[in-house]
């Protein structure tokens, strides 16, 4: 998940040509933060839960290579497993044949009937992305019996198909529109019939290819109401990269384009969206970018050495191999806040069932409240957060189950994090590990002049071509006279009356000046009135503050015009 907020803007005009000094104290508005978190009473108020085994990644961690069985087009598009499957379902309840998950199913039949034992959530993930599936999520079930080898599927089901009837129903309950695909493979006269189920947040355009300049363009649409799409690529062993989202496609359809590394044969490419109302990015599907043909091999993950069950030990342990990944990428490494940690650690059980009972509301405001940070030391710029599980008990594990997707190097591999709270439980009997991670970026004494060039970038870039050029406008340090105030404490309204007082003097004319608030320089607000052909004389300037109430700093810019 990666937190994305809006900036939002106010605006004060000095008309006049020559503003007189004010008088008397203005009351400035109510001061407010751009981004509004949980607050620590709500979060404190938050039960704390142990996680149920329900909670963890299950399943084995392959300990060997998988290598695919190739897909020679003759396995039906459907089965007859499928048509008990849709007699199972209840009246709210549609199943429908998914083409990714029968051809998975072939491969996690073949694997349970080698191991006895289902492969884990990862390997599940990869056998459906590199069938063309985008689902972030895949359950799976396995019915078994016996029978002459090599029995025909409708032959199984008139002696067995009532009790499967009877076995997934169970399963199909609480689900609504469901994509399934199912496989029956042989070991001997013992059958075994692999059911896979997701529901699709996203459909992607089949055919997706590597273009010139290895660019990998894909085309879907969204299944669920969303304000904005993301996507993000893996980039070599440790690198990631952001896709560009054609912003003139409207959504629910989208439209993006990536770019597949040198080195790389595949990659993977992870897709988030945001939701009206919620501040949250929800990852909504995962597909695999390729050269020629999909992958072919699935490489043993490395298991790690045993993590101790002390929720201490293991942070540090996260946070030295975290390091240990940043270092290889020349990052800087992130220093552990231990305060802010314990919080996490104490909360990460709750989080964990919360998401499992399909709770958002309790899953939302434990994570807003620790995405902010009140116990990280210093000012926070902006945090990041991503869950993970893992079915190896060990923090290597873990971390590196975390960067193997893109939305993790997002959070972990951040050039300008700085600090790292993380909270991980160990699942009881298996100890595989589940948890989550915020890093944080930080405001410290730094000037602005990169944010200003952006801003400035951007009002240009909003005028009309036929607009005249915009000027210079002459007062540098009267600017920043008034946004050294602002870091002292004083409201940006009222800092910009005494700027626009001071300005209209100099200039013997009217001066025209907005406030804009924001996260980031990318997303403040614009002031629109800039956008006409006029000319203008233009200044800029741009500092931090903390709004009254506010966990993070944020961006306060003044922009100044005289037509």
């Amino acid at each position: 998940m990666r937190h994305l907020l809006p900036a939002f803007a106010t605006s004060l005009v000095c008309l006049t040509a020559a503003c007189a000094p004010l008088k008397s104290p203005v009351a400035p508005p109510p001061d407010r933060p751009v981004v509004t978190l949980t607050s620590t009473a709500e979060l404190s108020a938050v039960p704390v839960r142990p996680a149920s085994q329900e909670a963890f990644a299950l399943g084995d961690r392959p300990k060997e290579d998988w290598t695919f069985t190739p897909d020679d087009g003759s396995a039906p598009a459907t089965s007859p497993w499928l048509t008990v499957l849709q007699q199972a379902a209840g009246e709210n309840t549609r199943v429908r044949s998914h083409g990714p998950l029968a051809c998975a199913a072939r491969e996690i039949g073949e694997y349970y009937a080698r191991h006895h034992s289902f492969p884990d959530d990862a390997f599940r993930r990869f056998a459906v992305a590199r069938c063309g599936g985008v689902l972030p999520n895949v359950r799976a079930f396995m019915w078994s019996g016996s029978a002459p080898a090599g029995s025909p599927d409708a032959q199984l089901i008139a002696h067995t198909g009532a009790g499967f009837k009877a076995y997934i129903t169970g399963k199909l309950a609480k689900e609504g529109d469901v994509l399934a695909g199912t496989r029956t493979v042989w070991e001997g006269s013992r059958f075994y019939v692999a059911v896979l189920f997701a529901t699709a947040d996203v459909t992607l355009a089949p055919g997706f290819a590597l273009a010139e300049g290895r660019k990998v363009h894909a085309r879907g649409m969204l299944r669920r109401p969303g304000e904005r799409v993301f996507a993000w690529i893996n980039q070599g062993a440790m690198g990631v990269a952001p896709c560009i989202v054609d912003p003139a496609v409207g959504l629910p359809a989208f439209d993006i384009t990536c770019t597949l590394a040198p080195a790389d044969t595949h990659a993977w490419v992870s897709l988030a969206a945001m939701e009206k109302g919620r501040p949250l990015l929800r990852p909504v599907g995962d597909f695999l970018a390729y050269e020629g043909a999909p992958p072919t091999t699935y490489p043993a993950p490395p298991k790690g050495s045993a993590t101790p069950a002390d929720g201490s030990t293991r942070q540090q342990q996260i946070l030295a191999v975290v390091n240990e990944r940043r270092r290889a990428g020349k990052l800087a490494p992130l220093t552990l806040a231990a305060e802010q940690s314990d919080d996490t650690q104490r909360l990460a059980g709750t989080l964990l069932e919360s998401l499992v009972a399909g709770d958002t509301k309790t899953a939302d405001t434990i994570t807003l409240g620790l995405l902010a940070g009140w116990r990280v030391p210093g000012l926070v710029q902006e945090g990041n957060v991503f869950l993970s599980k893992t079915t190896a008990p060990s923090a290597e594990a873990w971390v590196d189950d975390v960067l193997a997707q893109p939305l993790g190097r997002v959070v972990l591999l951040e050039p300008s994090a700085r600090t790292l709270a993380v909270g991980v439980e160990a699942a009881p009997g298996s100890g595989h590990l589940g948890g989550v991670a915020f890093a944080y970026s930080h405001y410290g004494d730094e000037a602005h002049g990169a944010d200003e060039a952006t801003l400035r970038r951007r009002i240009e870039a909003a005028r009309p071509k036929t607009a005249a050029a915009l000027r210079p406008l002459e007062g540098g340090e009267l600017m920043a006279k008034a946004l050294t105030r602002v870091q002292q404490g004083e409201h940006p309204s009222l800092a910009l009356r005494e700027l626009l007082d001071a300005m209209s003097q100099r200039e013997g004319r009217s001066v025209v000046g907005w406030v804009v608030e924001g996260l980031r320089a990318d997303d403040l607000q614009l002031p629109t009135e800039l956008q006409d052909p006029t000319s203008y004389g233009l200044v800029v300037g741009v500092t931090h503050r903390r709004a009254a109430g506010a966990a993070w700093g944020q961006l306060t810019a003044f922009v100044l015009a005289v037509p």
